[in-house]
């Protein structure tokens, strides 16, 4: 919790009605003040969701980008020989919907 202190010195003899209307005007300050605090409490947990939501999407991508890699290769291993193009074909069609499903999980809706 943020802490402010405020001294006012004045000369010669105070006049109390400026001072009370001084310690008037703080007491309404302070529930304000704690007010943007909490505020700026509530913006930094935003800040850090939005922070991991973001690395998460960055992971993702990046998945996906070696997953495209990988099968770039092994088809590029595979053209000569159309036995293997064959069988690596049945595989990626094996696997596709569960890849479809995980992707459709795991994108968010709006």
């Amino acid at each position: 919790m943020t802490r402010v202190d405020l001294y006012i010195h004045l000369g010669g003899e105070p006049d109390t009605g400026q001072v009370d209307e001084i310690l008037a005007l703080l007491r309404e300050l302070q529930p304000r003040l704690a007010g943007l605090e909490a505020k700026g409490v509530e913006i930094m947990a935003d800040l850090t969701e939005i922070t991991a939501a973001t690395q998460a999407n960055t992971d993702a991508s990046a998945a996906a980008v070696d997953l495209l890699n990988r099968l770039a290769d092994l088809v590029d291993a595979a053209a000569s020989d159309p036995a293997a193009l064959a069988a690596l074909t049945a595989d990626i069609r094996a696997n596709s919907k569960s890849l479809g499903d995980a992707v459709t999980a795991n994108t968010p809706v709006g």
